[in-house]
């Protein structure tokens, strides 16, 4: 679905003390995806990860508050949260994160609902993708223990079962027509 016509439902932030005993809120998580000619970016899924083990071919995220500031390009700071979670997940520097160009415009995000993992409030993840125009000097601005690599799409996906949860829905999806990888 697309996130443009649930965004309504999101326009307030609550305290993490408060978020954290009232099981009926829905977390608001993104998934950040970065392409180049080379493929798409994967990586190993960060240790402790509450969407499970597995290669993932997205950077997971929070959208903060604070994300959709003064200086936000559209009203949810969606664009802000991707390029800070590229930031806290990466060595890149702000210069090499501007020069990243959004794969889609923000009118055009798509969102999915996971309500199905025990233990957890349900979630609806936000997938924002990238392109990159310098893959072989990105991909050396991640930790090696992640195991940072361009993937082709879609000839070596053909395996949802070594991806995490996330990845493994956004490959179904794209397997059925619902979404695309650009």
């Amino acid at each position: 679905m697309k996130f443009e016509s649930i965004a309504h439902w999101f326009r307030r932030e609550v305290p993490l003390r408060v978020a954290e005993n009232d099981a009926n809120l829905i977390y608001l998580r993104l998934f950040v995806m970065i392409s180049s000619n080379n493929g798409l970016l994967t990586l190993t899924a960060l240790d402790g990860s509450e969407f499970g083990s597995g290669r993932s071919i997205g950077l997971l995220g929070f959208i903060k508050g604070k994300d959709a500031d003064l200086f936000s390009d559209e009203p949810y700071g969606i664009n802000l949260a991707a390029k800070r979670t590229i930031a806290e997940q990466s060595n890149a520097s702000i210069r090499q994160i501007h020069k990243l160009t959004s794969s889609k415009p923000s009118a055009a995000f798509h969102c999915i609902s996971i309500a199905d993992a025990p233990n957890r409030n349900s979630s609806v993840v936000v997938f924002v993708q990238y392109q990159c125009d310098s893959p072989d000097e990105f991909i050396d601005l991640f930790p090696s223990g992640r195991t940072p690599r361009w993937m082709r799409i879609p000839a070596e996906i053909n395996d949802i079962s070594t991806l995490e949860y996330i990845s493994s829905r956004y490959v179904e999806l794209v397997a059925v027509g619902e979404l695309t990888i650009s």
